[in-house]
């Protein structure tokens, strides 16, 4: 599982080192889904177009055949990357593209040299963008049918929220949580349980364009870590909403016709 490393790599672009991902033509299912997770938090994808698609057929089950006993396996499930990772929203069935394109070449081959690896070590590191505009946010949010206070901010198409904004919002919910701030370790901690209220939760946002950087602080759920870009605008930590309801594991949907993000705590999340 390469979750902790996502995480550890996530928290390194966040404070401001570059970071690699490297694929090719050998790279599918699970290692493509690793590839993605790693350019959404922000690492350089240096090599060639992978050999599977962005979305694809994957969970394979395996089966016996009762009269023969040939052993066979299928795919059972398709696996839509672009629904839920930005970095690929535009992909669909087609290879993940490299930022910077490296094939092998014959000669390193013969050398024992890995092309794109070189490259990197060659060239001045590519660290990523890590302040973004953000606006607040028109989108509408109901928790278990209860509408919710506008309180998010929308950076890069993603919709941001505070997470004791968010405690609020799912008290009283299957999924309720508490939110623990450790400020010398800079690490925030969400544990099952009634949330405390501290005072300034679910208060209008209002003024224009505000700059979001991105937030350093370490964020686990019980004892998980939180794989996900976190932002901070105006000395508060925003979290992507879609990445805390995925650790919650509740649903969350877009109701188009109402123009309206709906959080379902009785219900799975899928992705």
């Amino acid at each position: 599982m390469l979750y902790p490393i996502t995480y550890l790599a996530q928290q390194f672009i966040a404070n401001g080192n570059a970071a690699y991902v490297l694929a090719g033509e050998g790279t599918f299912s699970s290692a493509l889904i690793n590839t993605v997770q790693l350019k959404d938090v922000g690492a350089t994808f240096v090599g060639t177009p992978t050999g599977g698609s962005v979305d694809h057929f994957g969970a394979v089950t395996a089966f016996e055949l009762p009269n023969s006993g040939i052993r066979g396996q299928y795919s059972n499930k398709f696996i839509d990357l672009g629904s839920y990772y930005q970095t690929v929203w535009n992909y669909g069935i087609e290879s993940f593209r490299p930022d910077i394109e490296v094939g092998q070449t014959f000669a390193d081959y013969m050398d024992g040299v890995d092309t794109a690896v070189q490259y990197i070590l060659d060239s001045a590191p590519v660290r990523a963008e890590l302040t973004k505009p953000a606006l607040v946010s028109s989108a509408r949010v109901v928790v278990d049918g209860t509408p919710v206070a506008d309180a998010a901010y929308e950076i890069e198409g993603n919709n941001y929220f505070k997470l004791r904004d968010l405690a609020v919002a799912f008290t009283g919910t299957k999924a309720a949580f508490d939110v623990a701030w450790d400020g010398e370790a800079r690490k925030v901690t969400l544990s099952g349980g009634a949330y405390t209220p501290v005072g300034g939760e679910l208060e209008p946002l209002t003024g224009g364009t505000q700059t979001a950087t991105r937030a350093t602080a370490d964020v686990y759920v019980d004892d998980i870590p939180l794989v996900g870009k976190a932002y901070e605008v105006g000395g508060n930590h925003y979290f992507k909403l879609r990445d805390l309801c995925f650790m919650l594991g509740v649903s969350v949907e877009w109701d188009n016709n109402a123009q309206t993000i709906v959080i379902d705590t009785s219900k799975p999340y899928i992705q």
